[in-house]
């Protein structure tokens, strides 16, 4: 036998407030057992979203060098057991030949991708982040954006979106829908952020050499260091296999905090930088030009040891 309406409200209402429902009689500060909503750390957004993204076709937005949202006009398709309320939001079929995200075509990032299939790996950004970010309905049309005849809110049907399934959801059976116009979040997770993992992917013309430094470029890719200025010498980290081809991404896991040895000249308690040399470090930043954009590696503990503690600093 289903649930009352009564029963429903009630578990509602009293999870919303932080209490497992023992008896809908019961008022909510009768009940004695605490409860809540679980949230894994890999759907759950780890970086700021831009309060004024870029609403074309495939624009990735970004935040410093990081990708974090990229507007897509996604078709949908109709739920089968739905008797026609409800739609599925997929990625694109040629989603991993237009779109640039450094994502794109990797783990569940694939070509006419259901939304709701990756349990919130993939998810549209919710208007609770900004207006912006409020998603368009469309019929008809073509992939190109804006096309078609647009469905507002308060249309007729009477239609709502779950922004982390992906799924519409409408009260008419009859009524079509066609696509979807949205910001997808193509940023890092939680869990990534915990684990010290990022994401990056080669701007290397050329492989890059083992033993050579690597960094990760404001785009979100990674390169070697260009050339002018003298480094530190003693500067063997991170790669240490014979090449990486110019077209290979992957993760790199050298964790935050993570103490590495091996180097020399180093001046203890000072901040150590990738340097202009490619593949070296420095702790003089009077070479890099006012208003560049550095990557900071970390503090020197030793003359031969550095702390990991990445972020770029803008030279003052």
């Amino acid at each position: 036998m289903a649930l009352s309406t009564q029963a429903k409200l009630d578990l509602l209402f009293k999870r919303l407030n932080g209490k497992a429902s023992t008896d809908e009689t019961r008022d909510l500060h009768n009940e004695l057992y605490e409860s809540g909503f679980s949230v894994a750390s890999q759907q759950v957004f780890a970086r700021t979203l831009p309060s004024a993204p870029t609403a074309t076709a495939y624009a990735i937005t970004q935040t410093g060098f990081e990708q974090v949202v990229e507007y897509v006009r996604l078709p949908v398709i109709a739920e089968p057991y739905s008797g026609g309320k409800a739609f599925l939001v997929q990625l694109p079929s040629d989603y991993q030949t237009q779109s640039t995200s450094r994502i794109a075509g990797r783990d569940l990032w694939t070509n006419s991708r259901t939304l709701a299939q990756t349990k919130g790996a993939i998810q549209l950004v919710t208007p609770q982040h900004g207006k912006p970010y409020e998603v368009k309905i469309f019929t008809g049309g073509t992939s190109t954006i804006g096309s078609g005849t647009r469905v507002f809110v308060g249309d007729a049907r009477n239609w709502t979106l779950d922004y982390f399934a992906g799924v519409f959801t409408q009260e008419s059976t009859s009524a079509v829908l066609n696509w979807v116009e949205g910001f997808l979040y193509v940023g890092p997770m939680v869990q990534k952020h915990l684990e010290g993992t990022y994401d990056i992917q080669s701007d290397e013309a050329s492989t890059v050499a083992a033993g050579k430094i690597v960094y990760i470029k404001t785009n979100g890719r990674f390169a070697l260091a260009g050339a002018s200025t003298a480094g530190i010498s003693g500067t063997t980290i991170g790669i240490t296999f014979s090449a990486i081809a110019a077209s290979a991404f992957g993760p790199v896991v050298v964790r935050e905090g993570t103490i590495i040895g091996g180097f020399t000249g180093l001046v203890l308690d000072k901040p150590v930088f990738i340097s202009t040399v490619a593949g070296n470090f420095t702790q003089d930043v009077s070479a890099f030009p006012t208003g560049a954009a550095i990557y900071r590696v970390g503090y020197a503990l030793s003359n031969s040891e550095i702390k990991f503690n990445p972020q770029f600093i803008i030279v003052a």
